[in-house]
């Protein structure tokens, strides 16, 4: 989810946030920086990360709407109570909840070299799930 970056890219120090997000890091001399000017509207797709701010030196007031769209085929990947379409995917949650639950500690009582071995094997594993694939899935 971007709200994991959100705002905090927007502090000077990102040291912090580069060891927490190092992928965020290496994508972030290819950020797209926009300004809009009343009346402008901005379409961000689905699980872009992103983050906004309200510029200084505009003597306006700026105002910033969310709308989330839930797409026909992909409904039922949402919960019953998503009705904004704004949180995890059902699937992802139960990934997410069973990581951090049982790899993430199941890693930390390896040393560090068979730790490292095995955080790299994964990570392959889980980049590899992320690419394209013809077998036609959202």
């Amino acid at each position: 989810s971007s709200s994991a970056l959100g705002s905090r890219l927007l502090k000077a120090d990102l040291s912090e946030l580069w060891e927490e997000f190092p992928l965020a890091k290496a994508a972030w001399s290819r950020r797209r920086e926009v300004e809009l000017s009343a009346g402008d509207v901005l379409f961000l797709p689905a699980f872009w990360p992103h983050c906004t701010e309200a510029l200084p030196h505009v003597d306006r007031a700026s105002i910033s709407v969310n709308a989330f769209v839930l797409q026909r085929e992909t409904m039922s990947l949402h919960g019953p109570k998503d009705v904004w379409a704004n949180r995890e995917l059902l699937s992802a949650q139960d990934a997410i909840k069973a990581f951090e639950d049982k790899v993430l500690p199941s890693l930390a009582k390896l040393p560090q070299v068979p730790r490292s071995f095995y955080c790299k094997k994964l990570a392959s594993q889980l980049e590899a799930m992320s690419q394209p694939s013809d077998c036609g899935q959202v």
